[in-house]
């Protein structure tokens, strides 16, 4: 046998201990359900004309919604009354300002906090003290200068400082493996042991780093107000008006079908804080606050039987008369949109997260910039500024802005002529955006906050040039 014979299987099967990442689902899924709503007033006016005015809601709850369901756990300490995204909050506080383990006092901090990190890295034995390497600075070497300290709040910070932005990380390293001490001998750098005085993977789990499964935990509100403006054919004219005023809201706006990295817009679809599922809630990536849509037909008014021209000839009718106008416009606002945070993990060990606003909120459309690209902000530097990185526990600040609309205009004309009873031709002229207007695809800008060379510049567009087509036709 040149293969070993695979082990045997049954169902359920539980994967190993490898803190791996994994995709699955919710074994208590239910099904979906949404409440629709409509109202709707209809007025005939003069003219041929028909006024109605509507209201269209629907109210979505047990959505499909991806979760991290191995998300890091927010431990809480009972006797300092402190969890842990505030606790390393509050030590992240310090170390983005720049304090080095040796700068860093840990009586700046809250004592509830300094209480957390005692309680919960396990005391040393008498004399010994803790390693810390992370965050003290390089000899003139270029090397870690590395001590010891019997501080375990310094012990903490100065694990976590090494971990800045990555916050994850360094609580792998707490969870699995433990702070280091000089006590130990004959260990790697991680010992095999967690002075965690919970044991190891008490904020990770054994057999995921991260399970993103689709749960029936998704909540979606949709209201809408329409207005629509119809004219029946009278005189050779028949359009239709409508208007929109929306708002749509929800977690997650990804389908089912789509993986965690692609659905919404920068990819990941999942939610990053699954303790907390109300900080993604904001306007669905497919929210549009203003729609206007309008479609018409003109059988223009020259030729014999018209308006105008009711003497001509055949010669001429057969050249002037008898064309028709048709056309399409559409024009919306613009898709909402957040700054990422680039390739960092604070909150959730796969899944990155956006900015936190933390300015004000940038003027966006289309700019050209200093390099003569396109751009999304009128000041990218600015609109840099404005963004900061979120803290452990958060995930920044999702769809909070807005890319530049949609605009388009499509128009043709036609005329028909009949040669015999059987037999006819046709000739169309189309333009497709006729205006060559030009707007931009905001899902190409990814403005990423680490990113800012090519901060908010768009790479595409969302329509294309202006195009004609020309067409004869023979039928018989």
């Amino acid at each position: 046998m040149i293969f070993p014979a695979p082990a045997a299987l049954g169902f359920p099967q539980t994967p190993p201990d490898a803190f791996g990442i994994y995709w699955s689902l919710d074994d208590k899924m239910k099904t979906p359900y949404s409440y629709a709503l409509d109202l709707s007033v209809t007025r005939e006016l003069k003219g041929g004309f028909t006024l109605e005015v509507a209201y269209v809601g629907r109210i979505s709850r047990r959505l499909l919604q991806e979760k991290d369901l191995a998300q890091p756990v927010n431990l809480c300490d009972p006797a300092s009354d402190v969890c842990y995204f505030q606790a390393v909050t509050a030590l992240a506080k310090v170390y983005r300002g720049g304090a080095t383990t040796e700068n860093f006092n840990p009586a700046s901090l809250p004592a509830n906090v300094q209480q957390y990190w005692t309680d919960m890295i396990q005391p040393l034995q008498s004399g010994g003290a803790y390693q810390v390497t992370y965050c003290t600075g390089l000899d003139p070497s270029g090397n870690p200068i590395a001590y010891g300290v019997q501080n375990p709040v310094v012990a903490a910070y100065d694990l976590f400082c090494g971990g800045n932005l990555n916050e994850t990380a360094p609580l792998s390293v707490l969870d699995t493996s433990g702070i280091p001490d000089n006590n130990l001998t004959g260990v790697s750098y991680f010992p095999k042991k967690a002075p965690n005085v919970y044991g190891a993977y008490a904020f990770y789990q054994a057999q995921y780093a991260s399970l993103n499964a689709w749960t029936t935990t998704g909540r979606a509100n949709y209201n809408a107000m329409q207005v629509m403006v119809r004219k029946r054919a009278t005189r050779g004219l028949t359009f239709d008006f409508n208007y929109t005023f929306s708002k749509s809201i929800d977690m997650g706006s990804a389908a089912e079908r789509v993986s965690t990295f692609q659905g919404s817009f920068y990819g990941v679809t999942a939610l990053y804080n699954p303790f907390n599922p109300g900080l993604f809630r904001a306007v669905s990536d497919f929210d549009m606050t203003h729609q206007i849509n309008a479609n018409w037909i003109y059988e223009l008014p020259f030729g014999r039987k018209q308006r105008w021209g009711s003497s001509w000839n055949r010669a001429v009718d057969a050249v002037l008369g008898g064309w028709s106008w048709s056309g399409l416009y559409k024009w919306t606002t613009g898709l909402p949109f957040g700054v990422q945070n680039g390739f960092q993990f604070p909150t959730n060990w796969d899944l990155n997260g956006f900015a936190n606003l933390v300015g004000q909120k940038p003027t966006t459309g289309a700019f050209s910039d200093s390099g003569g690209d396109m751009n999304v902000f009128k000041d990218p530097q600015g609109a840099l500024a404005a963004f900061d990185y979120p803290f452990p526990g958060q995930v920044g600040a999702r769809n909070v802005l807005r890319g530049p609309g949609y605009f388009t205009v499509d128009t043709a004309v036609r005329k028909s002529w009949n040669l015999t009873e059987r037999q006819s031709l046709s000739f169309s002229a189309e333009a497709f955006n006729v205006t060559n207007s030009v707007r931009f695809d905001i899902f190409s800008a990814l403005p990423e906050i680490d990113i800012s060379g090519s901060f908010g510049k768009f790479t595409h567009t969302l329509n294309g040039p202006r195009v004609m087509e020309f067409m004869l036709r023979y039928s018989f």
